[in-house]
C-alpha cells in the first residue's frame, strides 16, 4: 500500500492511497471527513477492507472511501461462533493446554467443540456460556500452534 497524505485549503488532512492485490492495483481517495475517523487503519501494513463508491473516468478507475477497516477487527466484530476441532485421540495435556488458552480469550462468540474420530463420527459439544471467546487473530495462532492448522474456525 502506498500513502501520499495532503493538506486540504481548510486544513485538514487527507490522502490518496494505492491498493494491490494479485490482480492489480487501485487509487482510493479518502477525503478529509472519512480521513480523519481512518488515519490509524491507514498507518501500517495490516490487511484492510475499503468500502466506497467507484468513479470509473476515460484514463482510470478510483474508489472515493466512505469506511476503511482492519481485516482483524471486522473479524473479531463480525464472528458470532468458534469453532475448535480436536481428534479423539487427544493427549490431556493438549486438552489442559487448550483449556487455557480458551480462558485467555473470553469474549461474545458462542463457542463450540468438535470431537472427531477418523473415518467414523463427529461430535458437537456446545461449550457453556463461561467459555465464551473472542475471535481474535491471538486466539486462533496458539489453538492452531496447539492442534493444527484445520483446529479452529470462525463464523
Amino acid at each position: 500500500m502506498a500513502k501520499k497524505e495532503f493538506i486540504t485549503k481548510k486544513g485538514d488532512r487527507m490522502a490518496f492511497v494505492t491498493l494491490e492485490d494479485l490482480h492489480g492495483s487501485v487509487e482510493v481517495v479518502v477525503l478529509a471527513k472519512v480521513y480523519s475517523r481512518v488515519a490509524e487503519c491507514l498507518a501500517g501494513d495490516d490487511p484492510i477492507l475499503v468500502s466506497g463508491t467507484v468513479e470509473v473516468g476515460e484514463k482510470n478507475i478510483k474508489v472515493i472511501a466512505s469506511d476503511v477497516v482492519l481485516l482483524r477487527e471486522l473479524t473479531e466484530r463480525e464472528t458470532r461462533r468458534v469453532h475448535v476441532t480436536v481428534q479423539s485421540g487427544i493427549a490431556r495435556e493438549q486438552l489442559e493446554s487448550l483449556k487455557g488458552i480458551i480462558k485467555r480469550y473470553p469474549g461474545s462468540c458462542r463457542s463450540y467443540l468438535h470431537i472427531v474420530i477418523p473415518e467414523q463420527s463427529r461430535t458437537t459439544i456446545n461449550l457453556p456460556d463461561a467459555y465464551m471467546l473472542s475471535a481474535s487473530e491471538e486466539l486462533s495462532l496458539e489453538v492452531k500452534n496447539l492442534l493444527g492448522y484445520n483446529a479452529v474456525s470462525f463464523e
